[in-house]
């Protein structure tokens, strides 16, 4: 896990790249000059701790500098390269093998989370990005000169003035959406799009190639318990595969179904050492860390618990430094919390649940979609099951559901499938996991873990489980057992009642009302909002300064909290330019 970039630019410019990356790669730097390109890459040691695995990395007469996990790497070794002398015990160097042997061929049998930039022994450069996006890489185009990197910051500081995009903005106050398509959310900055790759040879850019067409094959599914046994056996394989690092282990667990999984599968079949960090907050509406707690202490395991600083605020404009572009939630300021003790402790490597709420129906928008599904298909047990787990689901920090806003939301769902069009689960889930949620989540962990270098691994990430998960039965998906549903059924192999029984909708998440509370911190967020000057959107503002005065609650923060991150990055340019002269 680190940082990497390059440039065709003549210019010794590393320094800044160094500067405004380090926290991806603490342990080792390392740059390579070729006669067209300079080459960078930060390390992160985690597999092979040896000075001879640091990057760049060259072989044949072909250079890597390469950005995550390869982590079926042991397998591909055996299966290809039992002929290869090897003179580390990296991933890193079994990479380039296998580039060096197949070119990107190589690429769909490749497991793992990854941006690289290789170049073949013709001088061809290829940028590649892994199969949904975990891995970041950006590229800008100057003055007929090349940029690369990891991260938007030290592309942006080549640039004497770089606004956001206005159609990322859009989408952002719409819909939460930020990371989709090519587009960074900067104007002239681009990102690799997942599972694609770009090539540069002799000064020609190709436009962005998709390499993983994976999604498209059919599955033959047989019974309900050959698909949870099937469920299983994947995840073990993921997890398995993802505990591969030549330092300790972390996990981060919520009380919630994601983790909660990974951790009891851990425990029950493999048996690993890993520590549990559970973050605790004081609201006993909200909390679940009792849960996490005490499944931890089931396993005769010790569990670090973690709180929000008392003083929020410095943590905040971490965040916002970190993240780059607009994050839906102040509970960024959580996660840093637990990644900051996670770091302090010692650790590199945190296993994490992230990705299956997306694929499995884990959000109450999308339990409505499924009613209103099975409605529309005249399924009426099906719809009352389902509006009976999405009311169950209800946040106890919003207004409390009576009986007669039940009726209502019901006779609402008739309206709708009378008057409305139809709706699909399947497009609903695609669209969260391929632009809507999924994408600006996965950038959000990536920078907040990276920032206190630390790296996440997520095993419903793994691509045998996303290609597993996407053409499963909307009933393994969302049943009388709750949400995520056959997951729900693995718990419930495994005896974890407490948990797979709960089907309230709160996960990893900060106290919200008492992070306003705190008078530095809303102060903070208000003065971005008086800052907020951006033509079209000065009625959020007025919407916003409308509630100004009011108890900020879990049900009026949204628009706050999207003016006043917009607001921080209208200024991102400057305040990275600042950085730099400082």
């Amino acid at each position: 896990m680190c940082g990497i970039f390059g440039y065709t630019d003549t210019n010794s410019l590393e320094n800044n790249f160094f500067q405004l990356m380090s926290h991806r790669g603490p342990d080792a730097k390392g740059t390579k000059k070729t006669i067209k390109w300079t080459l960078g890459h930060l390390r992160l040691s985690i597999i092979d701790l040896n000075s001879s695995s640091n990057q760049p990395f060259e072989e044949d007469g072909s250079i890597l500098v390469y950005n995550g996990e390869i982590y079926n790497f042991l397998e591909l070794k055996n299966k290809y390269l039992l002929d290869h002398r090897f003179k580390t015990k990296s991933d890193t160097e079994i990479l380039l093998a296998l580039l060096n042997k197949f070119g990107l061929d190589i690429l769909d049998e490749l497991n793992g989370m990854f941006a690289f930039a290789f170049i073949n022994k013709n001088n061809e450069l290829f940028l590649v990005r892994d199969r949904f996006g975990v891995k970041p890489v950006y590229y800008t185009l100057i003055d007929q000169n090349f940029y690369f990197a990891s991260e938007i910051k030290p592309l942006l500081a080549l640039k004497s003035n770089c606004n956001l995009n206005n159609e990322t903005i859009k989408s952002y106050f719409e819909n939460k959406g930020t990371d989709f398509e090519k587009e960074s959310g900067y104007k002239d900055i681009y990102s690799i799009k997942p599972g694609h790759y770009i090539s540069i040879n002799e000064d020609k850019i190709s436009d962005q190639i998709k390499w993983y067409f994976g999604l498209n094959k059919n599955r033959n599914y047989g019974t309900s318990k050959q698909l949870i046994q099937e469920c299983e056996d994947i995840l073990l394989n993921a997890i398995k595969i993802r505990c591969r690092a030549d330092v300790p282990i972390a996990i981060t667990l919520s009380g919630g179904v994601d983790s909660t999984l990974i951790y009891t599968l851990i425990k029950e079949k493999f048996g690993f050492s890993i520590q549990p960090f559970v973050f605790k907050h004081p609201n006993k509406k909200t909390d679940e860390s009792n849960l996490a707690i005490n499944l931890a202490r089931k396993y005769g395991d010790d569990p670090i618990v973690v709180e929000d600083p008392a003083s929020p605020l410095e943590s905040l404009k971490k965040i916002l430094w970190h993240l780059e572009l607009p994050f839906s939630h102040p509970s960024a300021v959580s996660f840093f919390s637990i990644y900051k003790e996670i770091s302090k402790r010692g650790y590199k490597v945190v296993l994490e649940g992230h990705g299956s709420d997306e694929q499995l129906g884990g959000y109450p928008y999308m339990l409505q979609a499924s009613a209103i599904e099975a409605l529309q298909n005249a399924k009426f047990t099906d719809y009352f099951v389902r509006k009976k787990v999405l009311f169950e689901t209800h946040h106890p920090g919003f207004k409390k559901i009576t009986n007669l806003e039940v009726i209502r939301s019901c006779l609402s769902d008739l309206k709708q499938i009378v008057y409305g069009g139809r709706v699909d689960l399947n497009e609903i889930l695609h669209e969260s996991f391929d632009r809507q949620i999924l994408p600006l989540t996965l950038r959000a962990f990536e920078r907040l873990s990276m920032s206190c270098s630390i790296e996440s691994r997520m095993p419903f990430m793994d691509y045998n489980f996303v290609e597993f998960a996407r053409k499963l039965p909307s009933e393994m998906r969302i049943s009388k057992l709750g949400n995520k549903s056959i997951l729900r059924e693995l718990l419930k192999k495994y005896g974890n009642e407490e948990i797979y029984l709960n089907k309230r909708k709160i996960g990893f998440s900060s106290d919200i009302p008492a992070l306003f509370s705190n008078s530095d911190f809303k102060n903070f967020i208000f003065k971005l909002v008086e800052d907020f000057n951006l033509e079209n959107y000065q009625f959020l503002k007025s919407k916003v300064y409308s509630n100004i005065d009011k108890k900020i609650t879990w049900d009026n923060y949204f628009d706050l909290w999207k003016v006043a991150s917009v607001s921080y990055y209208l200024n991102y340019n400057k305040l990275i330019k600042d950085f730099l002269r400082h």
